[in-house]
Parts: structure tokens; sequence; C-alpha cells
């Protein structure tokens, strides 16, 4: 929802609001980046009490296992628990990434059961295809501020750095 027009968006919240107010029947449902409540509160002041706002992080490992191991067994397929673990820690978890590593298999893998082979195959041609699409379409959508705190980030060599450590890197 970040990316709509703003005319568009400040539309929609309008007439959200309205219909709240006169109780019909309307509602917007939508997803977007962590910094969509305060995209929305730039367009309307009352939008952040408009939405309730829930966050969507990364599966559990079983979870995530169930991702790739369910629509696989429904078509047929099945993977060794090794090459499973690959994908699984491999993704990270990340919805997005646990699709790109699933069709990757899928469509290299010789035959199923899917080994660890096919997995770490996978995992490297899904990371090809994240390098050359995902990442780059958000770092060029990113301010030069994004990209020297994103670069800072990725200086501390940690997973989940602290904020103090990422100002410190940033001066």
């Amino acid at each position: 929802m970040q990316d709509l027009d703003a005319d568009l968006l400040s539309a929609l919240l309008t007439v959200q609001h309205r219909a709240s107010q006169r109780e019909w029947p309307f509602f917007l449902i939508g997803a977007g980046l962590p910094n969509l409540p305060a995209i929305l509160a730039e367009y309307r002041s009352y939008a952040e009490r408009q939405f309730l706002y829930s966050t969507v992080g990364p599966l559990d490992r079983d979870a995530a296992a169930d991702a790739l191991r369910i629509p696989v067994r429904q078509h047929g397929g099945e993977f060794t628990d090794d090459a499973l673990e690959v994908l699984v820690t491999a993704s990270g978890g990340y919805l997005y990434f646990l699709q790109e590593y699933g069709k990757a298999i899928w469509n290299l893998a010789p035959e199923a059961p899917f080994q660890t082979e096919d997995a770490e195959l996978a995992v490297e041609v899904g990371r090809r295809h994240l390098d050359e699409g995902f990442f780059p379409s958000r770092w060029n959508r990113a301010t030069d501020s994004e990209r020297r705190y994103l670069t800072a980030i990725a200086a501390t060599g940690e997973d989940a750095p602290r904020s103090g450590k990422v100002a410190e890197l940033m001066g």
C-alpha cells in the first residue's frame, strides 16, 4: 500500500473513515512494509487509529518446512530431511526466500525425493535470482540516508544489530 498513488491513498483513507463513522460495511485490507503506518498517518492524521496492524515476520522452522513440504507433496514430490533443512536454514524463514528456493529445487532437481545436493544448488540459484531482482530493486528505491543505514547494518556483520551500533558506524 505504501506505493499507491498519493491521491488514491488519500481517497481510500477518507472513504474508510467516513464509512466507519456511518457504520457502513466497507473495509480496507492491505499489505505493506513496516513503514506503512507512518505513511498512512502522513495522509490522514487519524489513520494510525483507523486500522489494525499485524506484522508478518519470518516463519519458525516447522512452519517454514511445511511451507515447502506440503505443496511439494501435493504434487508428488518429497524432500530428504537434510535437503529440507538446507532450504529452511538458507531461507531464515522468510516467505519470499522460501518461494525462490522452492521454485528453484522444483525446477532443477532431476527426481524426487529432492536430495541435499539439489537443495544446495537450489539455494545458489535462488540467491542469484534474489541478487538480480529482489535486492537491487529495493536498493535502487532507497534514499541516500537509507542506503547509508543499510550499509552500516551490513558492516556490523550481525543478523540483528542494535541501533546504537549502527548509529556509531554511521558517525
